[in-house]
């Protein structure tokens, strides 16, 4: 039995490609969550969100090659940020 994931090195399928970039395209805020941004097609569509004026923010913990076209980096552990995020959320 095969499970339903694509492994390294396969083809993504181009349905769920297009969909993504058409997100992209047409968010006004597109945030990245711990990637390094250095696999393609994933590292496509932050570029293809800043192009169509979409605000980018990037959390990860180390630099990535976006983070000078970035709007917002915040660096540190992912958990951690999102549970700050969280209880300042829920404390408002």
């Amino acid at each position: 039995m095969r499970p339903d994931v694509v492994l390294f090195g396969e083809m993504l399928p181009v349905e769920q490609l297009r969909y993504a970039q058409d997100l992209s395209e047409g968010c006004d805020l597109f945030i990245v969550l711990g990637s390094s941004l250095q696999v393609s097609p994933a590292n496509w569509f932050p570029m293809e969100a800043k192009n169509t004026g979409a605000q980018l923010v990037i959390v990860n913990l180390q630099g990535t090659p976006f983070d000078d076209i970035a709007d917002v980096v915040i660096s540190g552990n992912i958990d951690e940020i999102l549970e700050q995020v969280g209880s300042k959320l829920s404390s408002s």
